[in-house]
Order: structure tokens, then C-alpha cells, then sequence
């Protein structure tokens, strides 16, 4: 490896732990100035504050998760079809065990449906631990 390469892992390194250091930073003073606004734990919606020479803008979504298979139930027990496509998003996900699982002519013929596209390339950087 190179000294060009290995200053390269180096720099890395150390932006990574900046980084992770700032969030963390910014993750409790978020916290801290929430509290500080008094915003409530169940409160969602967005508003805009003037505090001092700042417009403070404060935002929460709630977090939404479905159990698709329950979902499916309910909308099945109760004929709920037509509310449900009007509510509810279906979204199709590969399952990469299964799919590896297909023989190839049914992956071929699933294969029409999907477009892949490469990601982008992570890479992790660690200092080695010292054996004790």
C-alpha cells in the first residue's frame, strides 16, 4: 500500500470520529433546546419561533410502522379492500434469500420488474485493538 493510500484511511478515520462526535453534539443539544421550548414528547406538527436575533423552526413527524401481514387480515376480515388501497401504500421489497432461493427461469421472468442500480460505496475505518 501506498503513503499516498494510507494517508487517504487515515484522513478518513479521522473525519468519521469528527463526525460521529458532531452528531452525537447535535443529537443532545436538539434534546436540550426541545426541552428548553418546552415542545410536548406527543406533539406533532411544525411552528416557527423568533427567540432573540433566531427563527427556531421546530418540526416532529410520528413514526409510522405497519404490520403488512395484520393489515392484510383486518382488510380481509372486514372487507376493507377499497379503504385500504385508498389508505395504505403496498410497497414490494425483494427478499435477497429468497430471491438467491429461485431457480433462473423464474428469476428471469421476475427480473423484467427490477431495475438495480449500484449504491454507493461505504467503507469503515477502525483502529486495530490491541491484544491484551
Amino acid at each position: 500500500m501506498n503513503e499516498a493510500t494510507y494517508y487517504l484511511i487515515e484522513e478518513l478515520y479521522e473525519a468519521k470520529a469528527a463526525e460521529e462526535a458532531a452528531k452525537a453534539k447535535r443529537v443532545q443539544l436538539e434534546a436540550d433546546l426541545a426541552k428548553a421550548l418546552e415542545v410536548p414528547e406527543q406533539w406533532e406538527g411544525s411552528q416557527t419561533r423568533t427567540v432573540n436575533d433566531y427563527k427556531v423552526c421546530v418540526k416532529r413527524a410520528m413514526n409510522v410502522k405497519i404490520d403488512a401481514a395484520r393489515l392484510q387480515e383486518i382488510t380481509d376480515r372486514y372487507g376493507l379492500k377499497e379503504e385500504a388501497a385508498k389508505s395504505f401504500r403496498w410497497k414490494c421489497e425483494l427478499d435477497k434469500k429468497g430471491w438467491n432461493a429461485l431457480n433462473p427461469m423464474t428469476q428471469s421472468v421476475f427480473s423484467k420488474a427490477i431495475t438495480k442500480t449500484p449504491g454507493k460505496v461505504s467503507i469503515t475505518v477502525e483502529l486495530k485493538k490491541e491484544d491484551k
